[in-house]
């Protein structure tokens, strides 16, 4: 991500933490419900390694133990071969045990991405799922760090329209993943 770009997407992170987290009653509504995080693997290259999350993560709490999940990734380089790469994920969870700085959770949630290659209109697309426990911890009331290790597959499709061999190839792939990879997050 080039620096005007990180700035932008910085100015605008904190822009809507700062709207909504004065935004909230807490009169009315003690629970923070909304949860917005930063996959850390990108800015620490030691937890880039074994990792299927992605890099803007967005939670919403429907209930004190049910919470909805959606995250996507996005990455794009201009260069001569046009790499562009797209990932969602969509979920849900649920809060086990909680206590004033730590939650227990688990999930589940489905998966969806594309990497493409431009110049040769090579493809490679995935479909998947994933089962997943997550431990989180709260220092302070606004901001949180977690991890989220599971059990992962996905179905891939490779599709290479202008290549001589192997035009089209399907496999499967299970894991383990996330052991160890944090997500930093802030609640409102």
């Amino acid at each position: 991500m080039s620096g005007k770009k990180f700035l932008l997407v910085t100015f605008v992170f904190a822009s809507l933490l700062v709207s909504q987290s004065f935004g909230q009653d807490e009169k009315k509504d003690k629970l923070l419900r909304h949860q917005i995080g930063l996959n850390m693997g990108e800015f620490i290259p030691l937890f880039k390694t074994q990792s299927t999350n992605l890099d803007l993560n967005y939670r919403v709490l429907f209930t004190e133990i049910w919470a909805a999940r959606t995250a996507f990734s996005y990455s794009q380089v201009d260069d001569d071969d046009g790499y562009l790469k797209l990932d969602l994920k969509l979920g849900v969870d649920r809060i086990f045990k909680q206590t004033s700085k730590f939650s227990l959770y688990s999930g589940v949630e489905f998966v969806v991405g594309t990497e493409n290659y431009e110049i040769d209109d090579r493809r490679t697309s995935q479909i998947g799922g994933a089962l997943f426990i997550g431990l989180q911890y709260r220092p302070f009331k606004h901001f949180s760090i977690s991890t989220e290790p599971g059990f992962y597959y996905f179905y891939h499709e490779f599709r290479d329209p202008l290549g001589f061999i192997n035009k089209y190839d399907s496999w499967s792939t299970y894991s383990i993943s996330n052991v160890g990879h944090l997500l930093m997050s802030i609640h409102f």
